[in-house]
C-alpha cells in the first residue's frame, strides 16, 4: 500500500490513480471518512484519463493514529508534503465536508498550483480572499479550536 512519511515520522496513506499525464483530482474525505469515500469518482475520472489521488486524513483509516499533531494546521501541512511528494500541479482540488476545511486551510497557508476549487457540504461562517491566495478562514474548525 502506498504511505509517505511525514515530518513527524506519521505514516499518511494515500491512492493515486490513473494516467500520470492527465488532469490533476486531489480528494479530499470528511469526517470521519477515508479515501474509500472517493472511489466510485476515482474510477471514473482514472477511467477518464485523469489522475486522482486521494488520501486518509492523518488520524484517519490506514494513515497513522497521533495523539498530537492533529489539527487543521497539521493536516494542511501533510497534504503540502503529499503534493509535494507526488508532484502535483495545476489540480482540480474537491473536498467533502472536513475536506473542505482542509482544503482551505492548506490553500491559505501554502503557494501552489490549483486550477479550481470544488467544496461539496462545506459551510465556513466566512472566506476572505485577497486576489489570488485566501488569506483567512474563519469556520467551524478555527471557532472550536479543532
Amino acid at each position: 500500500m502506498p504511505y509517505i512519511t511525514l515530518r513527524d515520522g506519521a505514516q499518511l496513506y494515500y491512492k493515486d490513480h490513473g494516467p500520470s499525464s492527465g488532469p490533476v483530482f486531489l480528494m479530499s474525505h470528511g469526517w470521519p471518512l477515508n479515501s474509500d469515500d472517493w472511489e466510485s469518482q476515482m474510477f471514473f475520472l482514472a477511467n477518464n484519463g485523469c489522475r486522482v489521488v486521494a488520501h486518509d486524513r492523518r488520524g484517519h483509516g490506514r494513515s497513522e493514529q497521533t495523539w498530537e499533531v492533529n489539527d487543521v494546521d497539521s493536516w494542511a501541512d501533510d497534504l503540502h508534503e503529499l503534493v509535494e511528494k507526488l508532484d502535483l500541479k495545476d489540480m482540480i482540488i474537491v473536498g467533502h465536508s472536513t475536506g473542505g476545511g482542509e482544503l482551505v486551510r492548506y490553500c491559505a497557508r501554502r503557494t501552489f498550483s490549483v486550477f479550481f476549487f470544488f467544496f461539496s457540504f462545506f459551510f465556513p461562517s466566512s472566506l476572505t480572499f485577497l486576489y489570488d491566495k485566501p488569506v483567512y478562514l474563519k469556520s467551524y474548525f478555527s471557532l472550536t479550536g479543532i
